[in-house]
């Protein structure tokens, strides 16, 4: 399976994450943002997580950062 890879603009970003979650926030889902580093990918990810209706909706929340050189403990 060939991944399909666009650019788009972080508004389109953040709506698309956003509707994404609140559409599936009954299931377990993981929402992946790819890229090379320094590209912003942090920053549209950290706006939905900061968002009160996305925290509204969920008891717990974790903010986790794994490098490039992610060692397994």
């Amino acid at each position: 399976m060939e991944a399909n890879f666009q650019k788009i603009s972080k508004n389109v970003l953040l709506n698309t994450i956003f509707n994404r979650l609140m559409a599936l926030m009954k299931k377990l889902i993981v929402i992946p943002i790819l890229g090379m580093g320094g590209r912003g990918k942090t920053t549209p990810a950290r706006k939905v997580y900061d968002n009160s209706n996305v925290c509204s909706q969920f008891d717990k929340h974790a903010w986790i950062t794994i490098s490039e050189e992610y060692n397994k403990r």
